[in-house]
């Protein structure tokens, strides 16, 4: 009985192997299991850094989505990795942020010849990147030539439809009167204003110095300045009786005057003076001028006339004190007498 017994213990050794052996592989399964759930915890979140770090490195390089494919690594009970590829549906809400170029205001004088060029500005995402082809620009239109505040707006969206803050730019164009003239400087129109000069532009507004003169006798005075433009020999009359300065041996003569070309007015009237006295006309001859006038008076105590000789002129009897005139106005030569004393003659030449 005691062997018996002892055969059916050694016969309990092989069960009991068999039986631990398969608890080790049970063991085994549960760790290959643990293992596998442990490396998909650790994929999912090594999966995520490298979102991230493939969205900040691929910025500036192409528009993003917020999307990225990365292959997901299954680890089977078996211990056999096998990709799958997921795709990250998560959605960018931070607003694009746009940066003006230049300054906020800017000053600016009124031109004609140039045309106002916006600075622009930069539009940037934290996930798109650099997306200022993105900036859409309104507001009022810039006009140079016209004086006055323009305000100018920039807005931009990225791809998730997020907008960013408007900015706003202000631009002032000034205009100034340098010279008083009351016109504008930007507006003023440069040429030859003077009137009298060959390229007169009645168009221009300011005098650049090109002006240009005649001067027809080349005497050294421009005609507009010449009051004889087509004498050399003169170019100023003082006294504006016709004659030049050069030649008038009157040059007080009033203008109007009727001048002689001495300069000098023609006929210009002139008083002569003959005394009777001691029995005799004194001076007893003269010479004057057609126009001049001729005044006798009677000094003696005897009375006398002033008679001519063909009978061009008669005073009658003159008593002491008492006068005669007479004007000659034509030329010749002229005798006379007094018609009581025949002794008394004397001449006067009319020139």
């Amino acid at each position: 009985m005691k062997k018996a017994h002892l055969n059916d213990k050694f016969n309990m050794v092989p069960i009991i192997a068999n039986i631990m052996k398969r608890i080790r592989v049970l063991i085994v399964a549960i760790l290959l299991v643990f293992s596998s759930a442990l490396a998909g915890c650790l994929e999912d979140e090594y999966r995520s850094d490298m979102d991230e770090t493939f969205e900040e490195d691929s910025g500036n390089e192409e528009n993003n989505t917020g999307n990225h494919d990365e292959p997901d690594i299954d680890v089977g009970a078996t211990g056999n990795n096998t990709t799958n590829n997921t795709t990250n549906n998560t959605t960018n809400t931070s607003a694009p942020i746009i940066t003006l170029i230049g300054d906020e205001e800017m000053r600016l004088m009124a031109s004609l010849e140039d045309n106002f060029v916006d600075p622009g500005s930069k539009c940037n995402d934290e996930e798109d990147g650099d997306i200022s082809a993105n900036v859409e620009i309104s507001g009022a239109i810039v006009n140079m030539e016209d004086a006055g505040e323009y305000l100018i707006m920039y807005n931009c969206q990225d791809s998730d439809g997020n907008e960013a803050e408007e900015v706003r730019r202000m631009v002032i164009i000034l205009v100034e009167d340098t010279d008083g003239d009351g016109v504008y400087d930007h507006l003023e129109i440069e040429g030859c204003t003077d009137m009298n000069a060959t390229n007169y532009d009645e168009n221009a507004t300011e005098d650049d110095g090109s002006c240009e003169f005649s001067d027809s006798d080349g005497d050294g005075v421009y005609d507009h300045l010449d009051a004889f433009p087509n004498d050399e020999r003169e170019s100023a009359d003082s006294d504006g009786d016709g004659v030049g300065d050069n030649a008038d041996q009157c040059d007080d003569t009033e203008s109007g005057a009727a001048i002689d070309e001495d300069g000098c007015e023609l006929n210009e009237a002139q008083e002569h003076f003959i005394d009777i006295s001691g029995m005799a006309f004194s001076p007893n001859s003269i010479t004057i001028s057609v126009g001049d006038n001729v005044t006798w008076t009677n000094q003696d105590g005897s009375s006398h006339t002033v008679t001519g000789d063909n009978s061009e002129f008669d005073s009658g009897t003159l008593g002491n004190g008492q006068t005669f005139s007479f004007t000659f106005t034509t030329a010749g030569t002229y005798t006379y007498h007094c018609a009581f004393h025949s002794g008394m003659t004397a001449t006067i030449i009319v020139e």
